[in-house]
Formats: C-alpha cells, sequence, structure tokens
C-alpha cells in the first residue's frame, strides 16, 4: 500500500485494543518506508492502560468512539445482541452537550450520520445539514474553519470564537462525497474494500497465502482502487447488502 502511495493507516475494528500486541502492529505499520501517519479508532475502555506503549510505538493519533455522555444510556447502546436496547439508546437528546466538548477543550468532535448497514437501517436518522442548522440555533456564531490540519478525511469542520476546539460533520449519507473519498479498508480476514456500501473487492489474504509476488498484490491493490464506485447509493436502504455488520468491516 505504501507503494502505491498510501501514507496513512487507521487501525480500527471491532476494538483494535482487545488484540494482542497491539502496539507492536502499531510500531511495525510506521516503521514501513512511506508510512506517514498511523492512527486509531478506539471505544476508549483500555485506551489508558495502554497509552505509554502505544505512544512509545509511534501512534500519532487516536479517535474515540463516544456515543453519550450518560451512563444508562451507554449501557442501552452498548448491550450484546439486544437491539430493542440498542434502538432505544439513541441519543439525540445529548447531541448538544457531546459539541460542547469543543469548547473548553482542544477536541475535534465529529458526528457522522448513521448509515443503513446492519442495526443502522433500521435506526433513526439525522442529516449532518440538519444537525449543522440546529446546532446553529444553540450557536449563532458557529462558522466554518477555513483550513483545518488533521483528519485527512471526508469531514468538514465547524467552530464558534473563543472554543478551543472544533466540531465535524460527515454526511456519509446526504453529503455523498464519494468523487473525493480517499479511503479503503482491509478488514481483518484480509478482504480489501474499496467502499462500505459494495461487497465489490479483492480477497488479498488468499493471493499472499498462495505465493502471489509483490507486483501481483501491487497490481491486484491498484486494480481494487482504481474500481472505487463513483457513488454510494445509502438512500436506495435495500440495495444495501447486509452480508456483515459494520464491525467486521473495520466501520
Amino acid at each position: 500500500f505504501a507503494q502505491c502511495g498510501i501514507d496513512t493507516v487507521r487501525v480500527t475494528g471491532g476494538e483494535p485494543l482487545v488484540r494482542k500486541n497491539v502496539a507492536q502492529l502499531v510500531a511495525g505499520l510506521k516503521a514501513i518506508p512511506g508510512i506517514r501517519k498511523v492512527t486509531m479508532t478506539t471505544n476508549g475502555i483500555l485506551l489508558a492502560q495502554q497509552l505509554p506503549a502505544l505512544l512509545a510505538a509511534g501512534l500519532d493519533s487516536v479517535n474515540i468512539s463516544l456515543d453519550t455522555l450518560r451512563p444508562e444510556v451507554f449501557r442501552q447502546i452498548t448491550a450484546r445482541d439486544d437491539f430493542a436496547a440498542v434502538q432505544a439508546g439513541v441519543n439525540e437528546g445529548e447531541l448538544e452537550d457531546l459539541a460542547a466538548l469543543a469548547e473548553k477543550h482542544p477536541l475535534q468532535v465529529r458526528f457522522i450520520e448513521m448509515m443503513p448497514i446492519g442495526y443502522g437501517a433500521a435506526m433513526p436518522c439525522i442529516s449532518g445539514p440538519e444537525l449543522r442548522q440546529r446546532f446553529a440555533r444553540r450557536w449563532p456564531e458557529l462558522q466554518p474553519l477555513a483550513e483545518a490540519a488533521f483528519g485527512d478525511g471526508p469531514a468538514v469542520y465547524y467552530t464558534v470564537p473563543g472554543w478551543q476546539g472544533s466540531i465535524g460533520f460527515i454526511a456519509a449519507v446526504h453529503g455523498k462525497f464519494c468523487a473525493s473519498c480517499n479511503r479503503v479498508r482491509l478488514t481483518s480476514q484480509g478482504f480489501l474494500r474499496p467502499c462500505l456500501a459494495s461487497e465489490a473487492g479483492c480477497d488479498l489474504k488468499v493471493l499472499l497465502r498462495s505465493g502471489a509476488s509483490d507486483e501481483e498484490l501491487l497490481t491486484a491493490i491498484r486494480t481494487t482502487i482504481w474500481e472505487k464506485p463513483q457513488e454510494h447509493h445509502f438512500e436506495l436502504k435495500q440495495d444495501i447488502p447486509a452480508t456483515r455488520g459494520m464491525y467486521r468491516i473495520g466501520g
């Protein structure tokens, strides 16, 4: 991937911090020539105890998934195999409180639209533009950041004068930023997915275990990336494949 020009790797999951020797994985990724940044997405539960080793390994930044500020809602949202509890754990009433974390802390608080994959297909969705308008009513001075030096992705950032941090919006469903999408996902099973909304891709694990040469791997990676779909069709929920949950594909 580095030879193809990709310079940033984000370790996601499931939950990456339950993986044995995850700091060793981070160090190995950071040591690859051409890899500029290694970042991680985590629920944060194991972060405090592992952060020193991760920093020593060269981890550049961390993205913490935060669904709620209320313990009782957290228990509902994280309930295993209990869709009713998950559906009941909607955090709509806390969105302003979550955004306000950026007021006194140098954080980028990002909001991503619910994607119609797995449980998300039956969940209510507040669009990015709708949420931005809602925040503008709460903070009339909300204004876009002219330039954001973080994220390396599709989020559009806003802030309020005097705030230490900023708010980011990822309009995954209503925004259709596919034309400028700079991301692909390599699943834990070694399958390269060029788009979350498509089952298309390439099984790199099969190639590796069959003794494929570096040039064959490069060709497969390049071909898969060049065949990224022109756009998703999340608005057509019935056409979205549901063979894998988000936790299996690095969402």
